[in-house]
């Protein structure tokens, strides 16, 4: 009888175990968005040639000397990788009560498929979200000539599949404990025009191992940066 009886229990218990819900986590959703920006000028001073070398949406590292190529001439090329932009955009979501400024940065990556042998060079776009916080945002909206660096959470999607919501990844990301952080530096030039660079964690930029947007940055007119920033 006893051994019914316990035998009973556990049936009773796995009843309850599997018979519970499946319930999905609630959906994040972009709220609003600003205007897609892809026009902008990487600008690079190479000291090897005393020259500012401007390009379309990339900055030339130093090491290819004083030649200047637009981002679409280098597309699959070693040079991509190292700073450019296809597009920026900002949306708006609310994660834990917070309400965040999503910066979306396409931009292209790469890397060698036998790295031992530095042979087959494959490059595929990829997508960054930087998470903005309402404070973050107010000084966006107020540039001066003092340059700001702003730290903000960093997540990275690789490769990225457009069958992947951009939401579910941000989601799956802000829940983890560890967070990556990147720096992004930001000024008016006295011409109005805005300037801007990212960096990574360590504050080290990604280009040559500068730390100073005085030498190298990307550009914008300050209408197309406010398009950027106009939320709606």
């Amino acid at each position: 009888m006893k051994k019914l009886f316990i035998a009973l229990m556990l049936c009773m218990v796995s009843i309850m175990v599997f018979g519970q819900d499946r319930v999905n986590r609630p959906k994040l959703q972009f709220t609003q968005e600003g205007g897609v920006i892809t026009e902008f000028t990487g600008w690079l001073y190479n000291e090897q040639c005393g020259e500012w070398i401007g390009c379309k949406n990339t900055i030339m590292p130093t090491y290819y000397g004083c030649e200047k190529k637009d981002l679409a001439e280098w597309e699959g090329s070693k040079a991509d990788v190292l700073n450019n932009i296809i597009s920026l955009q900002i949306k708006t979501l609310i994660y834990n009560n917070q309400l965040y400024y999503v910066i979306i940065w396409n931009t292209w990556d790469g890397a060698y498929k036998y790295p031992s042998i530095r042979e087959d060079w494959e490059y595929w776009k990829t997508k960054r979200f930087l998470m903005l916080t309402e404070n973050d945002m107010n000084k966006l909206k107020n540039l001066t000539n003092t340059q700001q660096k702003i730290k903000v959470q960093h997540i990275l999607q690789s490769r990225y599949d457009s069958k992947v919501m951009d939401c579910d990844i941000i989601q799956t990301n802000m829940s983890k404990s560890y967070k990556d952080y990147i720096y992004l530096t930001i000024y008016k030039a006295t011409d109005t025009n805005i300037r801007f660079l990212f960096e990574d964690h360590t504050g080290i930029s990604r280009i040559d191992n500068e730390t100073k947007i005085d030498k190298q940055y990307f550009e914008i007119s300050e209408n197309d940066y406010i398009k950027f920033i106009d939320i709606q």
